[in-house]
């Protein structure tokens, strides 16, 4: 098989051209080939395409050899030169060689020519992979010398314990350079004087073919004399012809500081959980503990370990499975806190739990604060609150005795009001504990009574306007009873106003609307109906429905609208009875 042979032939004869490109193909070449005869010709060719060898006449009559070696020489191309001429001197063929022919071939001995040719292609083809060797070694040397001087970490060669070569990150980092660095400065004077004798010791090591780890880290100063931690790892590598040690350190100062905040951190954090008297434990979404503050370990008596991986359910409270109170999977499925109040007979005592979600984390934290003693106190405020309340009850039922005693008419009247008013209020949607107020305030709210005649209040025969004057005075004189006792809720108020009316027409202080008391319009009503409804010295009792229909017709002009639409379901749709 033909090898392909790109030739640039340098000749003004044809017949030789022909001669030259036959003797290449009966020695097993395929010449693809243009001759020239001129310069333009010539430079023009090699501008044109790639050739493999240049084949020249010594002499043309416009454009010699010499002049064509000189071309290729100054466009830096290194292409195999041979001269094929009819005739050439010795004095020439010097010449021509030194100007950078590889050979000369007669024309009358073209035998030589396949040859030469092949010697011409084997040393160019060395040439070129030796230019290609020293390029791939430049262009590694540089790509090393670019990763070296451009690296994070800082580089240094040590030989001898003497620092041989730094790279700026070495010098940014140790603030000496090549220049800089004293004669005298070793290796070792950078190194924290108690991490010196490890540094010997494992150069000695690693110069015995010890097997040592990868990296270590020492401390270092620079040259302010500050101290650095550094990751160091070095290997060993030939400098100038002999021994050294290839240093890599990278500046770990900021994450050693940020792992010994870490570090504090985590044992302030220790010692706070330790230290908080709640009980605390993080439970994981299968209810195992994870961790437990001392507190709760020193209630059941265990230690942490032994709490480590147990089911919450089974360790706080002996049960198969969780509690109905306990909040622990809403918390993990709703992704918020809840809380819960409980007594736990073994964690004896009351207490309120407050479970939360660990952040970044399918763990939920657990703190039991023991409110056993407020339960207590709670407890017992409540017995008080309840004594208070009795005792209460029974000073204005006695009240209630004493103005029934005085107007025997009107027995039972005060309790009536006081029943009914409640059940407005309650009907109105007011919470129990206004709703007992209002019952207090209607048990004696007639109290001011005690300051009218005795025969007046139980005249048979309608009153004089005098009489009358005086029957108007018993709530500011029932007001000025008990203004002065602090009641829970505004009974003096509640008294004072109960004979008022919306329309400003009522007494004692003639006031309108929302300047009435809210428990005073209601405690209005229900002593309306009341009266209405029963006996009075002076006249029959009228009857529930004739009280009604009266309320009914001066809602929102006398009584208040709301507390009479109350009142008139509570008679007619829910059967309420005067007792």
């Amino acid at each position: 098989m033909s090898t392909p042979l790109h030739v640039l032939l340098i000749e003004d004869s044809e017949i030789d051209a022909l001669m030259i490109v036959r003797e290449l193909k009966r020695n097993g070449y395929e010449p693809v080939f243009e001759r020239v005869e001129r310069a333009e010709a010539f430079t023009a060719a090699l501008e044109k395409q790639t050739w493999d060898i240049i084949l020249a006449d010594h002499k043309l009559p416009q454009f010699s050899d010499v002049e064509a070696l000189q071309s290729v020489r100054e466009r830096g191309l290194d292409i195999p030169f041979i001269i094929v001429s009819g005739t050439i001197g010795e004095e020439a063929a010097v010449a021509a060689m030194k100007a950078g022919a590889y050979d000369y071939v007669l024309k009358d001995n073209l035998a030589r020519l396949v040859p030469a040719v092949r010697r011409a292609l084997e040393e160019a083809e060395l040439r070129r992979k030796a230019k290609e060797t020293e390029e791939a070694r430049r262009q590694a040397e540089e790509r090393y010398r670019l990763v070296v001087e451009n690296a994070g970490e800082a580089i240094l060669v040590v030989q001898d314990e003497k620092i041989k070569f730094f790279n700026a990150a070495a010098e940014r980092l140790f603030g000496y350079g090549p220049e800089t660095v004293p004669a005298d400065y070793t290796y070792l004077d950078v190194i924290h004087p108690e991490d010196r004798d490890q540094v010997r010791e494992r150069y000695r090591q690693r110069m015995e073919g010890d097997v040592l780890p990868y990296r270590y880290i020492y401390r270092f100063f620079d040259r302010q004399g500050r101290m650095h931690w550094g990751e160091i790892n070095s290997v060993f590598l030939p400098w100038e012809g002999r021994p050294a040690s290839l240093v890599f350190i990278n500046d770990i100062t900021e994450r050693k500081l940020a792992e010994e905040q870490i570090i504090k951190a985590k044992e302030e954090w220790e010692r706070t959980f330790d230290s908080v008297p709640d009980l605390i434990a993080i439970v994981d979404k299968e209810f195992r503990v994870t961790r437990v503050n001392r507190a709760m370990a020193d209630r059941l008596d265990l230690t942490p370990r032994e709490m480590i991986g147990k089911r919450c359910y089974e360790l706080f409270h002996g049960q198969a499975g969780p509690p109905a109170y306990c909040p622990h999977n809403a918390v993990i499925q709703e992704n918020r806190g809840k809380a819960a109040e409980f007594f736990e007979p073994r964690l004896n005592g009351y207490f309120f739990l407050t479970a939360t979600p660990l952040p970044g984390t399918e763990s939920v934290i657990h703190v039991f604060r023991d409110i056993s003693d407020r339960k207590r106190a709670e407890e017992k405020i409540l017995q008080g609150a309840e004594q208070l309340r009795k005792a209460m009850t029974g000073i204005v039922q006695t009240m209630a005795a004493t103005v029934e005693v005085k107007d025997p008419y009107t027995a039972g009247h005060q309790r009536r009001v006081a029943d009914l008013a409640q059940a407005i209020a309650a009907e109105m949607g007011l919470d129990e504990n206004r709703c007992l107020g209002i019952h207090m305030a209607g048990m004696i709210h007639d109290l001011g009574k005690l300051s009218v005649p005795a025969e007046i209040l139980s005249k048979p025969t309608p009153l004089t306007e005098i009489e009358m004057s005086l029957i108007r005075v018993h709530p500011q004189a029932g007001y000025e009873i008990l203004k002065g006792v602090e009641f829970p809720w505004p009974v003096a108020r509640m008294i004072l106003e109960h004979h008022e009316r919306i329309n400003g027409s009522g007494y004692p202080q003639g006031l309108k609307g929302e300047a009435i008391s809210p428990e005073a319009r209601i405690l209005a009503v229900a002593d309306v109906v009341e009266a209405i409804a029963s006996f009075r010295p002076y006249r029959p009792a009228r009857g529930i429905e004739t009280a009604l229909q009266e309320i009914e017709a001066q809602q929102g002009i006398l009584y208040d609208a709301q507390a009479v639409q109350a009142c008139l379901r509570l008679f007619r749709e829910k059967g309420y009875r005067l007792g």
